[in-house]
């Protein structure tokens, strides 16, 4: 898996995710720490028509994210410095 920092991979997006769908995998780094991943979609055979299906049954919508702790404050200061 290919390592690539953050304001590497902001300069570089289309390219990355050009790599990303022909099936290359990418961990991403802040200060040398990897805090996330960018691999190539899987398509799920139970999504059908924008709703997921588990053993409760189909679900009507997909589940909100529940950011928390180090991945909500990552998301928050990347945001906060594209503001500037």
């Amino acid at each position: 898996m290919t390592r690539i920092a953050i304001q590497d991979l902001k300069r570089r997006l289309a390219e990355v995710l050009r790599r990303v769908e022909a099936g290359e995998s990418f961990e991403v780094t802040r200060h040398g720490r990897v805090v996330a991943s960018l691999t190539p979609h899987v398509e799920d055979s139970r999504l059908h028509r924008g709703s997921r299906v588990d053993e409760q049954g189909p679900w009507t919508t997909l589940p909100s994210l529940n950011l928390q702790g180090e991945a909500l404050r990552i998301l928050l200061e990347d945001r906060a410095s594209e503001d500037r």
